[in-house]
């Protein structure tokens, strides 16, 4: 630094300092320059931190609850806790999505008038509902699905999972406010016409969160 000045050193060190910043921005990095603290006007060396713009993206799984199911019992209370699926989280969720594909079967129900339509449930099967339905005096009027809509193929999020009106007044199940307590819960679907339907699969696909990112939804007994 020959030549130079104390003034005309502290301006090229701020220069090298800002081109390094703009460098470092590049690959994800930021600065912290804190104030001068030397006596001869040099800026001390700049502190690396984590940039929060560029954080690692959180990686997702999922859980597939059924695959190719068809209810071949008389639907019941009882055979619906037998056909159900029992679950428990460990850790914590951030997010969370319900996978749903279902389809008609004409070998076994020809009609294409017949409305066909996935329940669904958590801990409770008689407080479930139909999914993305509407019910009128145990009549669907909206949604569900015919021989020629076939198949149903949808994804809601595991908040808000929307249902027929249930018992209890709601429209929507929150799967993951269930889950959160980390204890076993019963969950089930299945096409509500029976043998008629087949419930191709059903999915819970989730992220865990930043505290917990070692979460994970597993069968229980």
């Amino acid at each position: 630094m020959l030549g130079l000045n104390d003034d005309q050193k502290g301006q090229f060190y701020i220069a090298m300092t800002v081109m390094i910043i703009a460098v470092a921005s590049s690959f994800g990095l930021a600065f912290v320059i804190k104030g001068w603290s030397s006596d001869d006007g040099r800026p001390p060396e700049p502190v690396i931190q984590e940039f929060p713009d560029f954080q690692p993206a959180l990686s997702s799984t999922g859980i597939v609850l059924y695959e190719d199911f068809v209810f071949e019992d008389i639907i019941s209370s009882p055979n619906i806790v037998k056909n159900s699926r029992i679950i428990r989280l460990e850790g914590e969720l951030s997010s969370g999505t319900l996978y749903v594909k279902a389809s008609a079967r004409p070998e076994y129900c020809w009609s294409e008038e017949r409305i066909h339509s996935v329940y669904f449930y958590v801990d409770n099967g008689e407080t479930g509902g139909q999914i993305d339905a509407e019910r009128e005096n145990a009549i669907i009027v909206k949604g569900g699905f015919t021989i020629k809509e076939s198949p149903y193929e949808d994804t809601h999020k595991l908040t808000a999972v929307p249902v027929s009106k249930r018992v209890n007044g709601n429209t929507t199940i929150d799967v993951l406010a269930a889950l959160s307590d980390n204890k076993p819960h019963y969950i089930g679907a299945f096409v509500s016409t029976g043998k008629c339907g087949i419930l191709n699969e059903l999915r819970i696909d989730y992220t865990c969160s930043k505290q917990k990112p070692d979460c994970s939804i597993k069968f229980s007994e």
